[in-house]
């Protein structure tokens, strides 16, 4: 070897140790989201006659985000997201002040909606985060912004086929509406399968909430669900404690029972789902769990019961599904109203799809005036999305 290439060699070794990182940038990936919807509200809450306006809220959503390749067995993800107004605001976002609009809870706005470094299961930084069936926590992600956590958490299964871990501790929650606030939660589910038709999953949520102690709660539950020729069910059952420095949080319980059929490209269902007032769950992504008019937000303080329907057929590369509600308090004899939900999504080509969905809540005439479920409420969204 001669004298040139022993002095090359030296100057080298720097651009050696950088080919790992130069490989895994040049394995990134790039990703996009384009949501593009409009929103049609129709809220009696709103009984004035000066003041009762219908909103009609035109709105589309970009997400962008960055995946790297592997670099020593780790990834880092970054995205962006951005929500703007298309047109005039005739709504009521929460932000723009225009409250002789119906509410449609999509502010404008620009969020860091990710930004984590991924190993091993292990997540570290700001993350979308879906925990089991999004009952306790989930993302939310019907909002324009879907919320997101800073912190740590864990998804693994350590090579077993039985048995996952999903497990976190988590410092902030940046909200759908923009609102960035500091939060202390962690949260532990383990699910195990010990057959095929069988899956066992008991979980832990313990939440202290920093700007109002009193709240603070935990949830201790057991999910069963499985799937035996055909029939799917699930039945679940949670405990709500005071936590921390809590004071008002009640002692309260969640009960949820589903049995159904699924078929080749169709499904059908029935769910009995019961909280007791002041069960409530702040993390959760709570557009569909009652229903899609989202009149029912925080369990009203005689408790809920929700019954109901849900079919879905898929054919013609059409998806239909539709749902019906009954609503009513889980401590008396009282009737809250009914709610039907229809939906129907086309893909127009592998990347761009389009949604046409409607909701219609009917308030029972002896429906209490707390949260307006006194009020008919009927929502229809058109909505197209393309992503890549």
């Amino acid at each position: 070897m001669n004298r040139t290439l022993w002095l090359l060699i030296p100057a080298c070794l720097p651009l050696a140790g950088q080919a790992p990182l130069l490989e895994a940038l040049a394995a990134a990936k790039l990703s996009l989201e384009v949501r593009t919807r409009y929103e049609h509200v129709d809220d009696s809450a709103f009984v004035a006659p000066a003041t009762h306006k219908t909103a009609n809220a035109l709105t589309n959503r970009t997400i962008l985000g960055l995946e790297t390749g592997d670099l020593w067995g780790a990834k880092a993800t970054l995205q962006f997201a951005n929500v703007t107004a298309l047109g005039d605001e005739r709504y009521n976002s929460t932000r723009n002040g225009h409250t002789q609009f119906a509410t449609v809870q999509d502010p404008g706005q620009t969020q860091v909606l990710q930004a984590f470094v991924a190993w091993k299961g292990v997540k570290l930084g700001r993350q979308i985060l879906s925990v089991d069936n999004q009952r306790f926590i989930g993302p939310g992600a019907w909002s324009q912004m879907p919320k997101s956590f800073t912190g740590v958490t864990v998804q693994q299964s350590f090579g077993l086929s039985w048995f996952e871990l999903h497990a976190g501790h988590l410092t902030r929650i940046h909200t759908s509406t923009g609102v960035n606030r500091e939060l202390k939660a962690d949260f532990a589910r383990f699910r195990f399968k010990p057959w095929s038709f069988l899956a066992i999953t008991p979980s832990i949520f313990a939440v202290e909430e920093p700007t109002t102690p009193a709240t603070s709660y935990q949830h201790r539950g057991l999910r069963l669900d499985g799937a035996w020729k055909g029939v799917v069910y699930e039945a679940a059952y949670a405990q709500q404690r005071r936590y921390a420095d809590a004071t008002t949080t009640p002692d309260r319980s969640y009960r949820q029972v589903m049995v159904g059929y699924k078929g080749k490209d169709w499904s059908v269902k029935a769910v009995h789902e019961a909280l007791e007032g002041g069960f409530d769950t702040p993390l959760a992504s709570l557009h569909g769990a009652y229903g899609w008019s989202d009149r029912i937000g925080r369990t009203p303080a005689a408790g809920l019961e929700d019954q109901y329907l849900q079919a879905e057929l898929k054919r013609w590369g059409f998806t239909f599904e539709v749902q019906a509600h009954r609503f009513r308090a889980e401590s008396a004899s009282l009737a809250y109203g009914k709610e039907f939900n229809a939906s129907v999504i086309y893909p127009l080509t592998k990347a761009f799809s389009v949604q046409l969905k409607a909701a219609d809540y009917q308030a029972d005439a002896e429906a209490p005036a707390a949260g307006s479920l006194n009020r008919d409420l009927r929502k229809v969204w058109l909505m197209t999305t393309f992503k890549f």
